[in-house]
């Protein structure tokens, strides 16, 4: 046992103060489904349902998505109506405020999951996919 110092080790954590060799890449492919993801999400609706196209916007992120549109069940038995008088006031967001909702979440999502500043969200709504309304009056979760 010998009383001298303790040796000194290499501090082993990354505060952020520090930078590291190397670098890190994200291909096309990886940057288009993580857009299709939150896209999905944000629209609530089973991943895979998004397609999503990237562009170059001076520097800043332009995404196209084509998804198809959350809507109520239109056929089928109808849901249990309560009284009249306890009805409640339930709102169901139109087209473009459901485009609206999901395009801030995209543009936000986004910027979070990927690193990037996204310029424009272009939404193309190619289809209808049946959503369930009765959850605080939205299609799906956001």
């Amino acid at each position: 046992m010998s009383g001298g110092p303790a040796p000194q080790r290499a501090e082993s954590r990354f505060d952020g103060s520090e930078r590291r060799a190397g670098h890190t890449r994200i291909t096309s492919r990886a940057l288009t489904q993580a857009v299709e993801a939150v896209t999905a999400q944000a629209f609530g609706l089973p991943a895979g349902t998004a397609t999503a196209g990237l562009r170059d916007d001076a520097g800043l992120l332009a995404i196209t998505v084509a998804v198809p549109l959350a809507v109520p069940p239109l056929l089928g038995p109808p849901a249990a109506v309560p009284a009249a008088d306890h009805v409640p006031d339930v709102h169901v967001p139109d087209v473009f405020e459901q485009s609206e909702i999901a395009r801030t979440a995209i543009i936000k999502h986004t910027a979070a999951v990927t690193g990037t500043i996204v310029s424009r969200v272009d939404i193309r709504l190619t289809g209808s996919h049946r959503a369930d309304f009765k959850q605080a009056g939205r299609g799906g979760q956001r």
